[in-house]
């Protein structure tokens, strides 16, 4: 409580240090959807978000002309649920109450006479898990999820049926929502406005929420048909997609002169000043790391972690081309070639076998297209600017199978007794590489620093997030050995960030 009251304190500070700016406050609702990382070897659960509503109050204050920080309380509950893929219900409920709050720097881009507008931003979020309490392990749930040919509800405790499927599961499952008392959360989102002449605010936003660290965890031990158990479980990092609609109302009247107003309201509808040096390109190149995922039991991405993630690190370089509508507002795109080699382990008690999958030249084209404010330092030498936008990935070589790979091979049998170790069961590893889509849509934020050697020319360091929202590639693993067949997939969404280095040049008036 003592940090939220500090964080309080601080905000309102901040506009009263900004106090002939716009100032509003608002209320915002709408749906959410929680997203989970299934680890499931026998691969019958669904991964699917979990959905509900939450709502939100705001706060914020203008700091530059057309740039806002942005705060307030969000209420947001998250859900848990279990749901098997030939199953057409999902079985859902509460796993923790949350209070959220966000830091958001925001940039208002006019694209109708100052009325309509599209507002990219990005920040964090502080969250506290209400919920929170001193044991381990949270209560366990029971029930099944069985089919009826009448499609009726059966049962209780998560019993559900399905109309086109006859398999039976049921299903015990653990949870424990106490991983965290408070979590951080990364936002970045766009926002359609509306605004009227009196400075009301009607907006649409999309908002995608990205954690870092696990804050709910379920346990879950499924039988089908009265079968084995199949072990499994589900994690929450706090992402959870948000669209929410907002009314803002300005405030700042309550203390300025309403002329300062009206003319504050006429200099922004004046035309827009247009900058000197509006083209340029670049070039930059650095490291990019990519996050891959997996299923089955043997199978993992460099290695195991508990928490099914992965790294992959390689080169990356970029044609960028952009145009700067206005000193302050920058719209920038280009061309990125991605390599996006995948890899796959497999290993069991006596065997490893590691292979990578990849043509060696670009398997994937990226187009980004971003939006950027520019913050002028250093007598407008050095440049800082947050962005925000998203980037079409292609697949160079269309989608479908697009690589496969066999390999005949002997495990090697431990015996503490006898050295060197000897081959005593061949093994046959199958593995076949598919491009899922044929395009796919990446959200992307960032922050760039540029410092001009020349009036032309710049140097640019540059940090780079994308977010991923579906499979785009997909490698299928499959290992006969000593009469058992163990399967699993390596699969990637575009999830991944960069760190890059590079020169602009810049075309126009001096």
């Amino acid at each position: 409580m003592k940090k939220i009251l500090i964080y309080i304190l601080f905000y309102f500070t901040l506009i009263n240090v900004f106090a002939q700016n716009l100032t509003y406050i608002g209320i915002e609702g709408g749906y959410k959807s929680d997203k989970y990382t299934t680890y499931d070897p026998a691969g019958h659960l669904k991964n699917n978000g979990t959905f509900g509503g939450n709502a939100s109050f705001v706060v914020g204050q203008e700091i530059l002309e057309s740039v806002f920080i942005e705060s307030g309380i969000i209420i947001h509950e998250y859900y848990e649920s279990i749901g098997f893929k030939s199953q057409s219900s999902t079985n859902m409920s509460n796993a923790l109450f949350s209070l959220q709050f966000p830091i958001r720097l925001k940039t208002s881009i006019n694209l109708l006479n100052n009325k309509l507008l599209i507002s990219p931003y990005t920040g964090l979020k502080y969250c506290h898990n209400l919920d929170y309490f001193e044991s381990d392990v949270n209560s366990g749930d029971e029930g099944s999820l069985s089919s009826n040919f009448n499609g009726d509800y059966i049962g209780s405790g998560g019993g559900i049926s399905s109309l086109f499927s006859e398999d039976k599961f049921e299903y015990i499952t653990q949870e424990n929502s106490n991983l965290r008392k408070n979590f951080i959360l990364l936002e970045t989102g766009i926002t359609l406005e509306y605004q009227t002449k009196n400075r009301f605010i009607f907006g649409l936003s999309t908002t995608y929420n990205t954690g870092f660290s696990p804050i709910i965890y379920q346990e879950v031990i499924y039988s089908q048909n009265s079968g084995p158990d199949h072990p499994a479980y589900k994690i929450s990092n706090g992402n959870y997609l948000n669209i929410t609609f907002a009314i803002k109302a300005p405030i700042s009247n309550l203390w300025q002169n309403k002329e300062a107003i009206k003319t504050k309201v006429k200099d922004n509808n004046q035309a827009i000043k247009k900058s000197n040096t509006p083209f340029y390109f670049g070039l930059e190149a650095g490291s990019a790391e990519y996050l891959f995922s997996s299923t089955g039991e043997y199978f993992t991405p460099f290695g195991k972690k508990w928490n099914n993630l992965s790294k992959n690190r390689e080169f990356n370089g970029s044609l960028l081309f952009g145009y700067n509508i206005t000193d302050y507002l920058t719209l920038e795109t280009g061309i990125n070639g991605k390599n996006l080699t995948n890899f796959y382990y497999y290993e069991n008690d006596t065997s490893f076998i590691g292979i990578g999958f990849g043509s060696g030249g670009f398997e994937f084209i990226s187009v980004p297209f971003r939006g950027m404010y520019r913050f002028k330092l250093l007598e407008n030498k050095l440049e800082i600017k947050p962005y925000i936008g998203f980037s079409l990935l292609i697949p160079a070589k269309g989608s479908g199978k697009y690589d496969d790979n066999e390999h005949i091979d002997g495990t090697l049998a431990f015996d503490e007794n006898n050295f060197p170790y000897h081959t005593d069961t061949v093994r046959i590893t199958n593995a076949v590489a598919f491009y899922e889509k044929q395009l796919t849509v990446l959200a992307n934020a960032g922050l760039r620093l540029e410092y001009a050697i020349s009036p032309r020319i710049s140097i640019m360091a540059n940090g780079n997030f994308s977010l991923g929202f579906v499979d785009i590639n997909r490698l299928a693993v499959k290992v006969e050995e000593a009469g058992n067949i163990h399967q699993g997939e390596i699969l990637f969404d575009g999830t991944g960030y960069s760190l890059n280095a590079g020169l602009k040049y810049k075309f126009g008036k001096n």
